[in-house]
């Protein structure tokens, strides 16, 4: 009986412990997979249509059922993204990304709980630069609105 118990706890243990790994793996890819994209997009000046190849959740958010639009919306964010971020394009910027739910950024923009799973924020230099919105491994939106000074953030896709 002692066994029989001490098995249970063992592989209940080894369970949880397992699924914390698997989550926590999750989470790094993701901030390398946002990290890559910024150092793409602002070092590496790669194209914006390499960078939807790559990067892009091609899938949208319904709404879109071309991918063409998809590309082109995605193609129009990032020369936003490039426009309102000229004072990144240099080759010793460094970028940090963290999950919004557990980022040590202060002043974050207000996103829902449900959403802020999803969420990373990217800073450099301890500035809060940019959020990201992810599903699964790809990038679904970078471009938000605040509603209000500050109100709730909703990303655009």
């Amino acid at each position: 009986m002692y066994i029989k118990n001490k098995l249970k706890f063992s592989l209940s243990f080894f369970l949880i412990f397992s699924t914390l790994l698997y989550c926590q793996s999750q989470k790094n890819k993701k901030n390398e997979i946002v990290k890559s994209f910024f150092e793409d997009v602002f070092i590496h000046n790669k194209s914006s249509d390499e960078l939807f190849v790559k990067y892009a959740d091609k899938k949208g958010s319904g709404a879109s059922t071309s991918k063409d639009t998809i590309a082109d919306m995605f193609n129009k964010c990032v020369l936003q993204l490039k426009a309102d971020r000229k004072h990144l394009i240099d080759k010793s910027v460094s970028f940090n990304v963290e999950n919004y739910n557990s980022s040590s950024q202060p002043n974050l923009r207000h996103f829902d709980k449900k959403v802020g799973k999803r969420v990373f924020v990217v800073s450099v230099n301890s500035k809060t630069e940019c959020y990201v919105l992810m599903r699964k491994s790809k990038i679904l939106a970078f471009h938000y609105i605040t509603k209000g000074k500050e109100g709730p953030t909703y990303f655009l896709y």
